[in-house]
């Protein structure tokens, strides 16, 4: 009999145990994660939905992993207006823990951005057919927006530099998304305006070309004191990119390679079309089709008044901010190796030959791989390779010898 109760005892030990460990967020984390992995994805968000209830106590960092975890189950169901409400419900009970907010307004940027009005209800991604379909686009912008304002003004100034990144990071993409040109980031996005469905504000460019200011000279975006200064969303974008040099080590790099990227696919030179030095003999060494003399500083770019050479700031010299990343010990061989390989790119457009060469046996030498070396090398042979060509010619008369004439170069 005391066999019995012991056994009993231990029994409801071994239960009450493992009830403990079920109530466990981490605990549940994983078994949200084992159950996905077997395929049983509304088990899963049902553990995660359960976990998300403000009663459960974890730490910020958890509930995130929870909240990512939810959206990939109800993704993999298809459930995105499931998932649309369990994110939004998420912002809401936590709207001061800013690492919830800003992986809510990551889930919602990575959402299928239509859907269908029913009832007078919006359905996101709800195929049925039963309804007017509409874009929310700019709709899921201004809500990524406005959480990501929400946490900016919660952020920890002591939090992990990672995480820390990771958010401006997160700013910088909200307030590109949907806005491909130049244009856009002159605007300002006003967060107390709710977008309608289809609203595509932002999105329609002005005029073709890159914007100019009322003298026809190009605008350019400044480093605004503060985020609040900001006159514009391309002002917004480069201070959170100015936070984000400021983390320092690999984010510092991160930071300046991508502004670099942007300002080269603003004003990179492109050929138009145009041959090559030789066709400008006897013409004015510094107009636009002279692209072989542009200094390091200098580019020719097709502005809304149409193409102009001009003189860039230093900030946005984007050939000389590649340099200085590519000559920068502190960055990775293969960062250095692309950042040399993109300069050449950049002096093939320009016709300048020697120059494009040079920076290629930098990338060359940098190469973190053999297939990549052998890619580069290609490249460069093209240039200082000796090849020869036939060059197009008309028919000719037979019984007659043939003319052929040859191009060279050496």
């Amino acid at each position: 009999m005391i066999w019995l109760v012991l056994g009993m005892g231990l029994g409801m030990m071994t239960v009450m145990h493992a009830q403990d460990r079920a109530k466990d967020p981490r605990s549940r984390f994983a078994r949200a994660v084992e159950l996905r992995q077997a395929g049983n994805f509304r088990e899963a968000a049902d553990i995660c939905l359960r976990a998300l209830k403000p009663e459960v106590e974890m730490t910020s960092s958890l509930r995130v992993e929870i909240l990512r975890e939810l959206v990939n189950s109800l993704q993999r169901l298809d459930a995105w207006q499931e998932a649309d409400e369990a994110v939004r419900k998420a912002a809401e009970t936590y709207a001061e823990d800013w690492r919830v907010l800003t992986e809510a307004a990551s889930r919602l940027m990575s959402m299928p951005d239509h859907g269908q009005v029913v009832d007078g209800e919006f359905r996101r991604a709800d195929n049925r057919g039963r309804g007017q379909w509409e874009s929310v686009e700019e709709k899921d912008r201004v809500q990524a927006l406005r959480w990501l304002e929400q946490a900016r003004l919660n952020l920890e100034n002591d939090a992990p530099v990672d995480e820390r990144a990771q958010f401006w990071t997160m700013l910088k993409q909200a307030l590109e998304m949907n806005r491909g040109s130049a244009w856009a980031l002159f605007v300002k996005t006003d967060l107390a305006h709710e977008p309608g469905f289809d609203d595509e504000e932002g999105y329609d460019e002005p005029g073709s070309g890159y914007p100019v200011d009322d003298e026809g000279e190009p605008r350019y975006l400044g480093v605004p004191e503060s985020y609040e200064a900001s006159a514009n969303d391309g002002e917004r974008m480069r201070f959170a990119l100015a936070q984000m040099e400021a983390l320092g080590g690999r984010w510092t790099v991160e930071a300046k390679e991508r502004w670099a990227d942007m300002v080269a696919r603003w004003f990179g030179v492109r050929r138009h079309g145009w041959g090559g030095p030789w066709e400008n003999e006897g013409k004015d060494a510094a107009g636009v089709t002279a692209l072989h003399t542009l200094a390091g500083d200098e580019t020719v770019v097709q502005l809304a008044t149409g193409l102009k050479r001009v003189k860039l700031p230093a900030d946005y010299a984007f050939l000389k901010l590649r340099r200085a990343l590519a000559e920068d010990e502190r960055v990775s061989d293969a960062d250095r190796s692309n950042q040399w390989s993109l300069m050449a790119n950049e002096f093939t457009n320009r016709w300048q030959m020697v120059q494009a060469a040079e920076v290629l046996k930098q990338a060359i030498d940098l190469a973190d791989n053999d297939r990549r070396k052998k890619q580069l090398s290609e490249q460069r042979n093209q240039i200082v390779g000796n090849w020869v060509w036939l060059e197009p010619m008309e028919p000719q008369v037979p019984g007659k010898p043939a003319k052929l004439t040859l191009g060279f170069r050496t």
